[in-house]
């Protein structure tokens, strides 16, 4: 299964990680989200850092697998909305510092009126 899925995360861009953690020898982990350690095994789905989801218990591998695509179906749109809004940065920059020459692109700035 690892390897379907990290094979998937690349073709779509993503780096995907699934991690195996010891918890009895990891407690920090286990202290650092709250988890309780009867709720052993989970899965949390993270990007940037940030906690979007989670598996817990004993699952069916069927139920891993939806969990695993639609993480990758969230990521992949999250991705897409960053670099729309990168683009229109970019975009809002190059537009005030273009003009026609004339000034006209600092009449906000120079008008003291």
């Amino acid at each position: 299964m690892d390897e379907v899925y990290q094979e998937f995360g690349t073709d779509a861009r993503l780096s995907i990680k699934l991690c195996v953690v010891d918890c009895s020898k990891e407690m920090s982990l286990l202290q650092q989200y709250s988890q309780p350690s009867h709720t052993l095994p989970f899965m949390y789905f993270m990007f940037h850092g940030n906690l979007c989801d989670k598996l817990m218990g004993i699952v069916d591998e069927t139920q891993v697998k939806e969990g695993i695509d639609t993480f990758i179906d969230f990521a992949i749109e999250q991705a897409m909305n960053e670099n729309k809004q990168i683009n229109g940065v970019k975009k809002a920059q190059n537009a005030s510092f273009s003009g026609d020459g004339k000034g006209k692109e600092n009449v906000a700035c120079n008008n003291k009126d």
